[in-house]
């Protein structure tokens, strides 16, 4: 796992003080709407984090990412974040209904997903 610290030699130890592995732990909530009609739309999430210097960023799975466009960058503790829902117009290959998820990530570590927000799209 990466992270950033110091790193402080006292006599013969050392001792590492950082965030990677501190135990930062993100929840979703307040998706403001997480179901969309066929015209798409705007949305925002929020993620609340335990530790006020928990970073964060958020992507799409590979259900969403053809039709869900989050707004990307990093958030520092609790925080919200936009995204938009493509229309059936502009995204006529995924077929309505359709479902994914827009995947909370540690920052530095898109691997594993911290946590998720559930989007939908409905004719």
């Amino acid at each position: 796992m990466r992270g950033s610290g110091l790193v402080a030699v006292v006599g013969f130890s050392v001792v590492a003080i950082g965030t990677a592995g501190c135990g930062c732990r993100y929840q979703t909530g307040g998706t403001q709407p997480s179901t969309f009609g066929p015209n798409g739309g705007s949305g925002t999430f929020t993620v609340t984090t335990n530790k006020p210097g928990c970073k964060w960023n958020a992507d799409e799975d590979s259900h969403a990412e053809d039709w869900v466009k989050v707004a990307g960058g990093t958030v520092t503790g609790s925080g919200s974040m936009n995204f938009t829902v493509l229309s059936a117009q502009q995204q006529p290959n995924v077929p309505l209904p359709r479902s994914g998820n827009i995947q909370i990530f540690e920052d530095g570590s898109n691997s594993t997903a911290k946590a998720v927000v559930k989007v939908s799209q409905n004719p």
